[in-house]
């Protein structure tokens, strides 16, 4: 079965048959980092209790807490504020029908991406129209790529068709994902890579369970996807399956799940007996009568926390994301992870987070002797855990490490600046396992990299300002060393 094909059928069946009855998101897209500020200093508050570390994270989940949370009495003015920028969001993305034109330019691409929407090639240019009425949504996106890295000049990333049925999101398309409380770098999923198209199904409302055995977990929500990955790699067409469960147990604390796997391809089994046992995580070689020829999958595997306390209006946080590349039956091993700290306060007319997050993708090196080339890499499927030769997760890549110091200021005109500074040390035993694709960094190197990005709005415009500055012993992908470079983004929403 191909999904990717499916896919795309489906985005442009339900666009004709829904293009009379106009609507828009009923998710929030990953990469917005004004309204995942403002989403978690209310969450820190007690406000927002839904999870809020699977994005796109659900509009009707967020919304519903908002509105509970206008009337609250002794609001303060940084939390007033965040009610009044997502009412704001969530009134302008969920219009009856939207439209808007992008363009990026960037001199250099920076290649390496954190959670904010920022340009992957050298100039964009994107139309994109949504709608949404009743059961039904879609957008149809279109971009045009200058010079792409992966020869692909007209992309449909970011368009869908859903379907709403009962509590669920029944989806064909091509969006964005970010699965963690990271900032920089997600272990499982993030928006490194250009999403991979498919289908998804998503919890609509995060409710708790009425059952009294299980109401203890809260507010809680699941995601399954299955996508199709490109031609032009090892295994040709191998799918991308994936699910998270995510629960908030209480205000100061999220948990979740979260499992991925490569399935399938040219010349790979993908029977139904297969699946089960990617399920069952039977699927490695000298494990039930498992061999090279039959195995039937690349896994991960891991969990993730996010821990809070707020004090008068400052709130404080410790998140962490450990993933196991490989299963020991059910249960992951070979352990990659990420670690973080923060805070948040207003100052003055504005709100300060600050922030240090760890990752590290040499499985085992963050607690014992490190194993190179078994981190987002395979031996049967040998292009490793990418798309379009950017890995689907840490953007740091695998045997890497990676320490970043983030400055985030949030002011009451809601624009935005984020400062991060990250030393970083690449591809530790500077070899590879990987086939038919470029890897971020071919051999070993250390330095660092200062990032500046700045977001404004004027009227039904957006701007989006960047510069990057990076020194060392390292050398990216299309990119030298001691290397510089500037970003610019306009959108214009009507």
């Amino acid at each position: 079965m191909d999904f990717k094909k499916i896919a795309i059928l489906g985005c442009v069946l339900w666009t004709l048959i829904f293009a009379a009855k106009v609507g828009a998101s009923p998710w929030i897209e990953s990469g917005d980092t004004r309204l995942r500020h403002h989403i978690t200093l209310l969450a820190d508050a007690g406000i927002i209790t839904v999870p809020i570390n699977t994005w796109p994270l659900m509009w009707s989940a967020v919304i519903k807490d908002v509105k509970r949370g206008e009337s609250r009495k002794n609001l303060s003015k940084v939390e007033q504020h965040s009610l009044n920028y997502i009412r704001d969001a969530f009134t302008q993305q969920t219009q009856p029908s939207r439209a808007a034109l992008s363009f990026s330019a960037s001199e250099r691409p920076n290649q390496l991406r954190g959670f904010s929407n920022v340009p992957r090639e050298e100039a964009e240019l994107s139309a994109s129209y949504e709608g949404m009425q009743g059961g039904t949504a879609y957008k149809l996106q279109a971009t045009y790529a200058g010079d792409p890295s992966d020869q692909d000049n007209v992309r449909l990333d970011g368009s869908y068709a859903a379907l709403l049925i009962g509590n669920w999101a029944l989806a064909a398309g091509a969006i964005d994902r970010w699965w963690g409380p990271s900032r920089q770098n997600a272990l499982v999923l993030s928006n490194n890579a250009r999403p991979v198209p498919g289908l998804f199904l998503q919890r609509n409302n995060s409710h708790a369970f009425d059952n009294p055995l299980l109401s203890w977990m809260g507010p809680w929500s699941l995601v399954m996807f299955a996508g199709q990955l490109e031609s032009d790699r090892f295994v040709e067409h191998a799918k991308l399956l994936g699910a998270r469960f995510s629960v908030r147990p209480a205000d100061w604390l999220e948990l979740g799940a979260s499992r991925t796997a490569q399935w399938g391809g040219e010349g790979r089994p993908q029977d139904f007996s297969s699946f089960v046992d990617v399920v069952t995580g039977n699927d490695n070689t000298g494990d039930g009568g498992i061999t090279r020829d039959n195995e039937p999958s690349n896994q991960l595997a891991g969990i993730d926390w996010r821990a809070s306390a707020s004090f008068d209006e400052t709130s404080y946080e410790f998140y962490g994301d450990v993933v196991g590349d490989d299963n020991a039956g059910v249960m992951p091993s070979r352990l990659i992870a990420t670690f973080g700290l923060g805070t948040q306060m207003p100052i003055a007319s504005t709100d300060v987070r600050v922030y240090l997050e760890y990752t590290d993708t040499q499985t085992r090196r963050f607690y014992k002797a490190g194993q190179p080339n078994y981190a987002y890499e395979h031996g049967t499927y040998r292009s490793g855990y990418r798309y379009k030769d950017r890995n689907i997760a840490a953007t740091i890549d695998g045997d890497s490490k990676s320490t970043s110091l983030g400055v985030e200021i949030y002011t009451r005109s809601d624009a935005a600046l984020q400062i991060v500074l990250s030393k970083l040390d690449f591809n530790s035993d500077g070899t590879s396992k990987a086939v038919g694709v470029s890897r971020l960094a071919d051999r070993n190197g250390e330095g660092w990299q200062a990032k500046i990005n700045y977001i404004e709005n004027w009227k039904n415009w957006g701007f989006g300002y960047g510069l990057y500055y990076q020194g060392g012993d390292f050398e990216l992908r299309n990119m030298g060393q001691d290397t510089a470079g500037v970003e610019f983004s306009a959108s214009l929403g009507f």
